[in-house]
């Protein structure tokens, strides 16, 4: 077996029989274009037909702003949603969204401080919350902070999330101050 097949084949080893079943039927109507297409772009896709990324168009920015300011400001009694934050566009941060079925369906940003990546901003859609993608866009944005070499990922978790953060395997960090109404957070990554 050819040493470039060798980490693909051990990293197939750890899906089960039913997940390599979906992906070889995938890959088998897609046909090898594609899948070269796949190999040289690598996307973040796994998670089943979801996919995180940057916005890209006007529309995208524009459902990005609205989950955000839906979720995690209007629904907490906030009106101080700034679109134009200057985070958002600061080096070493990322502004991504969760896309099923070309629909943007949750929001993160990720910010990269040498081995550290900051959870930011973290929220799905109101009527696709507790389905499972909240967890799905934690697992695709610790796979694009390990691409980012990151050995950690923290976040400042509102209360009401601490339950959810800790089944996604974070600890609540005690160490560190957090802000009011969050508890410090961190997974490590290794």
């Amino acid at each position: 077996m050819r040493e470039s097949y060798r980490s693909d084949w051990i990293r197939l080893q750890s899906k089960s029989y039913l997940q390599i079943t979906q992906i070889t039927q995938i890959l088998a109507r897609l046909g090898w274009r594609t899948i070269c297409v796949i190999g040289v772009i690598g996307g973040d896709m796994l998670e089943s037909g979801l996919e995180i990324r940057a916005p890209e168009t006007d529309e995208e920015w524009r459902a990005f702003h609205g989950i955000r300011r839906k979720v995690l400001f209007e629904n907490r009694g906030k009106s101080d949603y700034l679109e134009n934050h200057p985070d958002d566009s600061k080096i070493g941060n990322y502004p991504l969204v969760l896309i099923s079925q070309g629909d943007i369906i949750g929001v993160i940003r990720v910010d990269v401080r040498e081995s550290e990546a900051w959870l930011r901003r973290v929220a799905i859609r109101e009527d696709l919350q507790r389905q499972g993608h909240g967890r799905a866009l934690l697992r695709l944005a610790e796979n694009f902070a390990l691409k980012k070499n990151c050995t950690e990922v923290r976040t400042n978790a509102a209360v009401e999330s601490v339950g959810f953060y800790e089944r996604c395997g974070y600890m609540r960090d005690i160490v560190s101050v957090s802000p009011v109404n969050s508890v410090a957070m961190r997974k490590s990554l290794r």
